[in-house]
């Protein structure tokens, strides 16, 4: 869910994003993404040098496009770009309008006759702004915004003003610090009783002990939106897009005036996605184990609070609950420990390497075309605590299994011992089992368009039906070959335990590449992630 609010303004509302191109891309992707466009929308934007220089599959893109060969970056530099998507192309579009360097050619191969787009060769100066005007987009977020807003202002309208136009000239501050409403910026004189438009998010302090009754911040897009917070005033966080036109609003209007409604609850049909603010892999300690293991909830969970805490965080907000809106690791760490506790609870003799496998192979699926950064978004996907009591079968690894990896990653003797506390030495033959590690999951670094031939081995212990024969089920992407041997695994009794090799062959031409591994016996299916990636150290 997310909780969001209105600010009531008047005046027509146009949008004008001036944006160098990159950026605009970005905003673009997450908007197509999200689903938040509509018939008839049309996305204009030049290309810079910039983009040409970066994206080292750019050029190649706009030849194919031109249907000629570009000589140098200067060619195109200033070439306008555009889309109009239609109604037949609605379903489809966010697939492909990704709209990096690198996607170009699939958005016009596949989906040509239904998705318009054209590079128009149209030059401007290198200083120019760059400009991207968009049309009938995202209609509801133009008077909408994100907070947790828990005051009621009862629809009244109060003056509004721009925090640039009341510095606390007295207190030393400049316009540009009363733009970002920065504590002690803004002039009570001229604030007090009144709403401020501000030109970043803030805690609010610096508008609440100048007197605003309110505030509007701005400086996000709705659509990169993923976590509200609470205020000590009312208060609404709004798009740069948006901002700009409750700005256009007051600079033309004699006296503006607006109100800040409480926040309701919407259902965020987009989700489950991973917040941005979510660390990301891969792992640079261990490149072939992949992280992050899975995804728990952590975005606007209903927390309990301690009544003495204000709920904003700030000691000039005096409202006290028991419960609060909380986003962040600190929400997601709990469930996915609470899952472990129960898990640990029905299997108190299974060790935390086992509970991790039954936390990973029974986690949803998540989907790559929501997180673009797939399994370093999400892992194995979204824990299911309903199914990882009974997985079926467990990666399990013990303390040797452990040694044998961290020597395979080069860790000394004096090393190892600091992390092992006794007197571990790295047993003969460990080097070069690093990727043997008994992981339910599986990761591989490897330069991108180079030849893989690569062989996993992994042991599975049955914890699920005495009785029962499991098949693989691989899925796999095109340009590679995943084998796995043997492919059943016929149990006979439980903690029986059986192994077997996986082998990748091919090559990857993308810098993420996903592909997945399913153990299932008709009761359980237990799913193993594998995710290959272009070499670490070229990220």
């Amino acid at each position: 869910m997310h909780l969001a609010n209105e600010a009531k303004i008047g005046g027509p509302v146009q949008y004008r994003w001036m944006y160098p191109i990159e950026r605009y891309l970005s905003r673009l992707k997450s908007y197509v993404r999200n689903r938040a466009y509509s018939e008839g929308s049309i996305a204009e934007g030049y290309i810079s040098e910039e983009c040409l220089t970066f994206c080292s599959r750019y050029l190649e893109s706009v030849e194919t496009v031109f249907n000629r060969p570009i000589r140098n970056n200067e060619e195109f530099t200033g070439a306008m770009l555009s889309i109009t998507l239609d109604q037949k192309s609605m379903t489809q579009a966010h697939r492909y309008v990704l709209f990096n360097c690198d996607e170009i050619i699939p958005f016009r191969n596949v989906h040509k006759d239904r998705i318009k787009a054209q590079l128009h060769p149209r030059r401007v100066s290198d200083d120019q702004i760059h400009k991207i005007h968009m049309e009938k987009f995202c209609d509801w977020f133009r008077e909408h915004g994100f907070s947790i807003n828990t005051f009621d202002l009862k629809n009244e309208m109060y003056p509004i003003i721009y925090g640039r136009d009341a510095p606390n000239t007295a207190a030393g501050a400049t316009a540009s610090h009363a733009s970002r409403c920065l504590t002690n910026s803004l002039d009570p004189n001229l604030v007090k009783g009144k709403i401020v438009l501000c030109d970043v998010a803030n805690d609010g302090v610096g508008q609440f002990i100048a007197g605003a009754v309110g505030t509007v911040m701005q400086n996000q897009g709705p659509t990169t939106h993923t976590a509200t917070q609470a205020y000590p005033l009312p208060a609404s966080h709004l798009s740069l897009e948006n901002g700009s036109d409750i700005y256009s609003y007051i600079n033309s209007t004699r006296n503006p005036t607006a109100t800040i409604l409480k926040s309701i609850a919407l259902k965020n049909t987009f989700a489950p996605y991973i917040a941005g603010f979510s660390s990301r892999g891969p792992n640079p300690a261990g490149h072939n184990i992949l992280k992050p293991d899975l995804a728990a909830p952590g975005v606007e969970i209903l927390a309990a609070w301690s009544p003495i805490s204000p709920i904003s965080g700030v000691e000039v907000d005096k409202r006290s609950f028991s419960y609060n809106i909380i986003s962040g690791t600190s929400m997601a760490c709990p469930h996915a420990t609470g899952v472990a506790a129960y898990v640990k609870s029905l299997h108190p003799k299974w060790s935390p390497a086992a509970i991790t496998s039954a936390l990973m192979t029974t986690a949803v699926p998540m989907s790559a075309k929501k997180n673009p950064d797939a399994e370093f978004a999400y892992g194995a996907g979204n824990i299911n605590p309903l199914k990882a009591s009974n997985p079926g079968l467990i990666y399990d690894i013990d303390a040797l299994d452990y040694i044998k990896f961290l020597c395979a990653q080069g860790y000394h003797t004096t090393l190892l011992r600091h992390i092992t506390g006794d007197k571990s030495i790295c047993p003969e033959g460990s080097a070069g089992t690093a990727f043997d590690l008994n992981y339910p999951s599986i990761a591989l670094s490897t330069p991108l368009s180079k030849a893989i031939s690569h062989v996993f081995n992994r042991t599975v212990t049955n914890v699920g039906s005495p009785t029962s024969t499991y098949k693989a089920i691989v899925t796999t992407p095109p340009g590679l070959s995943i084998k796995v041997n043997p492919s059943v695994l016929s149990f006979t009794s439980l903690g029986q335990k059986l192994s077997f090799t996986l082998t990748i062959e091919g090559t990857i031409d993308k810098q993420i590449v996903s592909a997945s591994l399913i153990w299932d016996d008709g009761t359980y299916q237990v799913r193993s992630p594998i995710a290959l990636y272009g070499d670490f150290e070229a990220l």
